[in-house]
């Protein structure tokens, strides 16, 4: 038969990943406060109430700590306290911060676009307690404007999507090479939307934009290799975070 879809929680939550082990469901939940993980019926809080409805939620890879951001775009860190990192549970990791990712494969480093007020556009890579960062790329020299930040499996490379304001026209999708501290542009046609890594680090699944006459979703998904190759529509209406990747990265 046929397995039928049931709910697993009566409330609203942020779903944020899936646990080291596969076996449990990790998200944000009782009104965007707490932390759990649900493994069947069974639901365990793993952190007090420490949240309020975060904007952004994810796990480092080996899930020891996390990056949070609040509704008033403040970026905080939190420590579940598996090895002494910081002294208090969570700390201000920092402010005027765009996209961020975790530089696998263990993530102890973060990649992250910086536009502070006083005009400097820059793309940054720095310690989980943001001290020692480096600046890695002027983004106003490379023509990129306030990208979204895709790190690959291995950690060698970076895919960013640079979104100008509202020309989907100029939205295009850049390769970075985290040693050589440069960046390529992958596309020239424009109207991409966001693009992220196959587990595999094979492939590059991305978002462009085309106008939905239903007037539901305007982003198409495609996938190409990672150096701009091979390119394939899916003709499926889709933002990324609606799909997700098996593990050995052949299905979507």
């Amino acid at each position: 038969p046929i397995p039928k879809p049931s709910a697993s929680t009566a409330e609203s939550v942020l779903l944020v990943d899936r646990s080291l082990d596969k076996k449990s469901v990790v998200y944000v939940g009782n009104q965007g406060k707490t932390l759990f993980a649900r493994n069947g019926g069974t639901q365990k809080a793993l952190t007090p109430d420490s949240f309020r409805n975060p904007t952004l939620f994810s796990m480092s890879p080996n899930q020891d700590v996390a990056i949070f951001r609040n509704p008033n775009d403040e970026l905080f860190l939190y420590d579940f306290k598996r090895y002494n990192l910081v002294e208090q549970e969570q700390f201000l990791y920092g402010r005027d911060i765009g996209s961020i990712g975790w530089v696998y494969p263990d993530g102890s480093q973060l990649l992250y676009s910086y536009a502070p007020a006083s005009g400097e556009q820059s793309l940054i890579i720095a310690d989980r307690t943001n001290k020692n960062l480096e600046r890695v790329l002027n983004l106003k020299d490379a023509g990129i404007t306030d990208p979204t930040i895709a790190v690959a499996p291995d950690g060698k490379m970076a895919i960013l999507v640079s979104r100008p304001g509202d020309d989907f026209a100029s939205y295009n999708i850049y390769l970075f090479d985290l040693f050589t501290k440069r960046a390529r542009q992958l596309t020239t046609d424009g109207d991409k939307v966001d693009a992220r890594f196959s587990p595999s680090g094979t492939h590059v699944v991305y978002t462009r934009f085309e106008a939905d006459p239903d007037g539901i979703n305007n982003q198409l998904l495609s996938v190409m290799d990672p150096d701009g190759k091979n390119r394939k529509d899916f003709n499926l209406r889709a933002n990324l975070d609606q799909i997700a990747f098996l593990d050995d990265s052949r299905l979507v």
